[in-house]
C-alpha cells in the first residue's frame, strides 16, 4: 500500500511535504492597492448535482490539453482495496468555470480566475468487472469533488509572451449515500510547482501536505492561498505541476479502501 501511494503522489506533482507559509496574497505583478477594471464575472456553481451534470455533458469554459491530460488520466481516480491492493479506476469528470476577468488600471495587465473541478464517482453496484477486480461493492455510495482555483496572467519571459498560473485556493469534499460507509481520515496535498516567472527557470518547491479527520459527508474543506507562493509558467514546455491530490480512507465493517482523486491544472 505504501508503494502504491508513493507512486500516485510522485506522479501527481513530484512533491515533497515541506509546507511554505508567508503573509502575502498579492496579484502577480501588481501591488496590493491596485484597482481593477472588471471585464467579466459570474457566480461559481457549487451544487453537486449541477456540477456533475455540467462535467458529464462536457461543459467547460476552458479547453483542456488532451495530450497533457492523457499523462495523468490513469491515476486521476482510483479505489483500492487495502487488504488485497487490487484497484479499479473511478469514473472522473472535469469541468472548468471562468469566474472573473479583470485588468489592472495601473499596469494594464489582465488576469483571469478559474475554478476547475474533478468529480470521481464509484462504479455502479452490480458491475461484475469492478467487483471481481478489487473485491469491493460500495453500491455507488461515494462521490468525490476536488476543485482548484487559479489565476492566469500573460508575462514576458525570454523574449516571449507566455501564460503563467498561480494556485489561489483549493477545496474538496466527499459525499456518501450509504450510511454504513465511514470516512475516518483523508490525506490531501496541493502545490504550485514549475518554472517561476521571476528568478530564472529554476523549479519551485511550493507544496503543502496534511491529514484531515474525521471526514464529514458533504462538508467542504477549503484552503485559501496565503503563503506567498510565486506564479509559474503555464506552458507545457515548462512542465507546470499545479493541482490537488486527495487520498480518502473508507471503511465498512472490517474492510478498508483508499479513494484517491487528482485534479491537475493543464
Amino acid at each position: 500500500m505504501k508503494k502504491r501511494l508513493g507512486i500516485l503522489i510522485s506522479a501527481f506533482l513530484l512533491l515533497s511535504s515541506i509546507p511554505a507559509y508567508a503573509n502575502s496574497n498579492e496579484k502577480f505583478s501588481t501591488t496590493s492597492n491596485d484597482e481593477y477594471e472588471i471585464i467579466y464575472q459570474k457566480e461559481e456553481i457549487t451544487d453537486s448535482t449541477l456540477l456533475l451534470e455540467r462535467a458529464k455533458n462536457g461543459i467547460t469554459d476552458k479547453a483542456t490539453d488532451s495530450v497533457a491530460r492523457s499523462a495523468v488520466n490513469e491515476i486521476k481516480g482510483k479505489i483500492t482495496n487495502a487488504e488485497t491492493n487490487l484497484s479499479d479506476d473511478l469514473n472522473v469528470y472535469d469541468t472548468v468555470q471562468k469566474l472573473k476577468e479583470y485588468k489592472s488600471k495601473t499596469t494594464d495587465i489582465t488576469y483571469t480566475d478559474y475554478a476547475m473541478t474533478s468529480i470521481a464517482v464509484t462504479p455502479m453496484a452490480g458491475n461484475p468487472n469492478s467487483k471481481s477486480i478489487s473485491g469491493w461493492d460500495l453500491h455507488d455510495g461515494v462521490q468525490g469533488f476536488a476543485t482548484i482555483y487559479y489565476t492566469t496572467e500573460n508575462v514576458s519571459y525570454a523574449g516571449q509572451t507566455l501564460p503563467s498560473v498561480l494556485l489561489t485556493k483549493v477545496s474538496w469534499r466527499f459525499e456518501r449515500s450509504d450510511g454504513t460507509i465511514v470516512m475516518p481520515t483523508a490525506l490531501y496535498r496541493y502545490g504550485n510547482n514549475g518554472s517561476k516567472i521571476t528568478g530564472g527557470p529554476s523549479s519551485s518547491n511550493q507544496v503543502y501536505e496534511a491529514n484531515y479527520s474525521p471526514v464529514i459527508s458533504g462538508e467542504t474543506k477549503t484552503i485559501v492561498q496565503n503563503f506567498g507562493w510565486t506564479p509559474v509558467l503555464a506552458s507545457s514546455f515548462y512542465y507546470p505541476s499545479v493541482g490537488l491530490f486527495v487520498d480518502l480512507t473508507l471503511t465498512r465493517g472490517t474492510s478498508t479502501w483508499h479513494f484517491t482523486l487528482n485534479n491537475l491544472f493543464n
